[in-house]
């Protein structure tokens, strides 16, 4: 999580310090990851990313539960399935002039638009007045000139769960043709029941 909200964060820095001209003054935007503070910003928080909410995304959640081991041995080992994820995140602009800000927000929701990265997707994600009005009475300050963005399927892999038990020795042809744990050797049908 922490890798793409700083590319994001360092995306954000380059295109204020490269893309714009030095007369527009965007050339000392500070872009930080940081949560809103109900008491203002520390000083030089000039647009701040913070995370709103992590989603798990059930509709591309692997169901199986055993995989092959690379290893040389054939094994078939238990792991937890990778959890597919989605971020809200919040980029405000906290620019003490209203119309800095405004134009600030502006930069960011045009270079956000061609943001691209191989790990997920980024896009702008709609509030409802309800939602909006939550927000910000949440948060418990002044409502900012602001945009969330999802970030769509952040995946995050497993380690295996135990590499001494839960074991399934594959034939030449992978298929498992022993299973054991600390209770012995199990069918092939008893394995197969088990996956599911």
């Amino acid at each position: 999580m922490l890798t793409i909200l700083t590319s994001i964060q360092n995306y954000l820095k380059t295109s204020f310090r490269e893309k714009e001209s030095v007369e527009q003054n965007f050339d000392n935007v500070n872009v930080t990851l940081a949560p809103i503070k109900k008491d203002g910003q520390e000083e030089g928080d000039d647009i701040t990313i913070s995370l709103l909410r992590i989603e798990e995304e059930t509709s591309r959640k692997p169901q199986k539960v055993y995989h092959y081991s690379k290893d040389d041995d054939k094994l078939i080992k238990k792991t937890n399935p990778d959890i597919c994820l989605n971020l809200y995140i919040l980029i405000v602009s906290h620019a003490q002039n209203y119309e800095t800000a405004l134009l600030e927000i502006s930069k960011v929701i045009y270079w956000m638009n061609s943001f691209q990265s191989h790990d997920c997707l980024v896009e702008l994600h709609t509030l409802s007045f309800e939602q909006n009005n939550s927000l910000w009475q949440t948060v418990g300050t002044e409502i900012k000139p602001a945009a969330v963005y999802k970030v769509r399927m952040l995946t995050i892999g497993s380690e295996i769960l135990e590499e001494s038990s839960s074991v399934v020795r594959a034939d030449e042809d992978g298929k498992p043709v022993q299973f054991s744990d600390n209770s012995g050797v199990r069918s092939e049908e008893e394995i197969s029941n088990q996956s599911r």
